[in-house]
């Protein structure tokens, strides 16, 4: 089935490892979309930062934030999570972890903690388990996310793909840390950069030999381009 559609994460994915936007990428991607296809953000940045990057590189006006918890269509907002359960888990983490429980200095979060990664978050996950408290706490190479248990970066592909009214089997999906295997276990065609972890690189369906925003380039030209290509033929 054609693509319509490239999910991507951003940290790590589209940035360098000093997390900077090279302008090549800046290029591609509006390459991309010249070629008509959408390019969608999902990230678990906050919705705001992650709206106003796709405006200035000139990607979809469709975003996924904060794993998964909130989106964000042309503009308009929708949170996806339950935020309550979000100050039960800081709670509980603090009684066990006390100082070491830092909340990040980052834009501001509608669904989301994000926290400095400074406590053992195998430790954490058994601790938010035995309380049920229902979160998912995730490290995403830059802090750890959590947020609610029923909000991931596939619950809000979802969304953004019915509204936008694209099948999953059109879109490829493209990441490099633990926050983007959910999306990777649903989404049939995905790249895993060069740089990934390795649990990402087991489920995806090519792994670039470049890392950061190259192997964005190398897989999407591989997987998507030379398809474009045979289109056109």
């Amino acid at each position: 089935m054609r693509v319509k559609a490239i999910i991507t994460d951003v940290d790590y994915t589209l940035t360098d490892e000093k997390l900077r936007i090279a302008p090549d990428i800046v290029k591609f991607i509006q390459y991309l979309r010249n070629l008509g296809l959408d390019v969608i953000l999902c990230t678990g940045r906050g919705v705001y930062e992650t709206y106003s990057l796709a405006l200035y590189l000139g990607a979809s006006p469709a975003v996924i934030a904060e794993n998964g918890a909130v989106i964000c269509f042309m503009g308009k907002i929708k949170v996806l999570g339950d935020k309550k359960v979000l100050k039960k888990a800081l709670n509980a983490l603090k009684e066990s972890f006390g100082d070491e429980v830092r909340e990040g200095s980052f834009t501001p979060r509608l669904c989301e903690l994000v926290l400095e990664r400074k406590f053992p978050i195998d430790e954490a996950r058994k601790i938010l388990r035995a309380k049920n408290i229902d979160v998912n706490i995730v490290d995403s190479k830059v802090a750890y996310l959590v947020t609610p248990k029923n909000a991931d970066k596939w619950t809000g592909t979802q969304r953004i793909l019915e509204i936008m009214k694209i099948d999953p089997k059109e879109v490829i999906a493209v990441g490099d840390s633990e926050n983007d295997i959910p999306l990777f276990k649903n989404i049939e065609r995905t790249i895993a950069v060069g740089n990934a972890i390795e649990d990402v690189k087991a489920i995806a369906k090519y792994v670039a030999s470049e890392p950061y925003w190259r192997g964005f380039i190398e897989g999407v030209s591989r997987l998507v381009l030379s398809q474009t290509s045979r289109d056109r033929i």
